[in-house]
């Protein structure tokens, strides 16, 4: 039975991904109005039934992005180490890297959620967790960790970084990068971040 259930997570979960993977593809040419559940259904190789009793809209997807774009960060990222502030710029390079791969689709995405306030308020939870997930990889203390000021300081951050990605044409991303060593250096100034850059 345990194994039947786990067995079942992780369909759930894969075709979930294929799914999201199925949305990128097809917003990368196609506005995403025009995107339909089944072109998404069939894309993934998922019955569309299946996809309707999950998602009524293709707005039910974006909270899920912040997540998968997690699990792509960790692709491009084994190992973090030196420094706080090195891990720190390493992991959200490795983020921004995972969203270069996917970029027309994801300015897409930023488009429909910059005109949509409560759809951007879905993703706001999606990507504290994102954020808390990157403090632990870069081996913050639990103190730290566990503070909101240091995940709210963090998704500043990584919103006035990903404002400099979206206008970045470089294909080295050096814009963004010169701009995310900047912010994280005034990271510092912040108590919490002071006393953990000190350890």
């Amino acid at each position: 039975m345990l194994k039947s259930k786990k067995s079942s997570r992780t369909s759930a979960t894969s075709a979930q991904k294929r799914c999201i993977d199925a949305l990128l593809s097809l917003l990368a040419d196609v506005a995403w109005d025009d995107i339909s559940l089944a072109q998404i259904a069939r894309k993934a190789k998922t019955p569309l039934k299946t996809l309707q009793r999950q998602y009524k809209t293709l707005d039910d997807f974006v909270p899920l992005f912040p997540y998968y774009f997690d699990e792509r960060a960790a692709d491009n990222l084994e190992n973090c180490n030196g420094s706080t502030i090195d891990c720190l710029f390493d992991l959200f390079m490795s983020r921004f890297e995972a969203l270069q791969q996917h970029r027309r689709a994801v300015l897409a995405l930023h488009h429909r959620t910059r005109h949509m306030p409560a759809l951007a308020y879905q993703m706001l939870h999606p990507h504290l967790q994102s954020m808390r997930t990157i403090m632990r990889k870069a081996n913050l203390n639990p103190k730290v960790r566990d503070s909101d000021i240091a995940a709210y300081s963090l998704l500043a951050i990584y919103a006035l970084t990903f404002y400099t990605w979206e206008r970045d044409q470089s294909p080295d991303m050096a814009s963004t990068m010169a701009k995310l060593d900047q912010l994280l250096k005034k990271l510092c100034s912040i108590d919490i971040f002071a006393a953990q850059h000190t350890q």
